[in-house]
């Protein structure tokens, strides 16, 4: 019986550590920045890759419009698909400019934190003026 309850601990611990690392393993996984394909573009229309979208408490992920956390930033990324990603492992970026004078100080600070932790995943950003 002792036996059988490690086992089961065993097989828990490498289900947790291959979902963790499968999520982690898109981003990883994904080539560099190819600058060729995207530096000539002047339209957010003709964007292909994910862009966000920074407001004040919230971010938006295009192009799905889809709303979503600071905190779930990394997994909203990690769970787009591969084709998602055609100029590779970077993102498009800007302020909403929508925001009153009073909270433009709060959109500036989530811009911050949301560039830092682009960055800290090794994920490229190219900066949009704010929309």
């Amino acid at each position: 019986m002792k036996k059988l309850y490690y086992l089961l601990i065993l097989l828990l611990v490498m289900f947790v550590s291959c979902r963790q690392n499968t999520s982690v393993g898109l981003l990883s996984s994904l080539p560099a920045p190819r600058p060729e394909l995207f530096a000539n573009i002047r339209d957010s229309a003709e964007w292909k890759n994910p862009a966000l979208m920074v407001a004040v408490d919230y971010i938006e992920l295009l192009p799905s419009r889809k709303v979503i956390m600071f905190d779930e930033l990394e997994s909203a990324l990690q769970t787009l698909p591969r084709s998602a990603w055609p100029y590779g492992r970077v993102v498009g970026l800007q302020m909403n400019s929508l925001a009153s004078e009073e909270e433009h100080a709060e959109v500036s600070n989530l811009y911050i934190k949301v560039r830092n932790k682009l960055m800290a995943m090794d994920i490229h950003v190219e900066y949009w003026p704010s929309a």
